[in-house]
């Protein structure tokens, strides 16, 4: 879902949308990956750096959105999705 977003940002993103991921998805999501970030942080050091690593893209990605860097969003949103996928084979090796 995040790398088809990115491709999508890349060509441009319909207004709903934007205004959707700046006021709301962007800002929520960093704030819920901080959150996730702290819990993480006195049990699993690599966890909590990826969920750190997520926010700050995030925030990127709001900044790119907002000032309309349509190829850096892409680029930034790929950076997140990596990011993810990181964390998802992190969490499921130490089920």
């Amino acid at each position: 879902m995040i790398r088809e977003l990115a491709g999508q940002a890349g060509s441009g993103l319909d207004g709903g949308v934007r205004i959707h991921l700046a006021r709301f998805a962007f800002p929520v999501s960093a704030r819920r990956c901080e959150d996730f970030a702290r819990f993480y942080a006195p049990y699993d050091a690599e966890r909590s750096a990826l969920k750190k690593a997520q926010a700050e893209c995030l925030g990127e990605a709001q900044s790119r959105l907002l000032s309309g860097d349509g190829a850096g969003l892409s680029r930034t949103l790929h950076r997140l999705a990596d990011l993810e996928e990181q964390f998802q084979a992190l969490t499921l090796a130490r089920a």
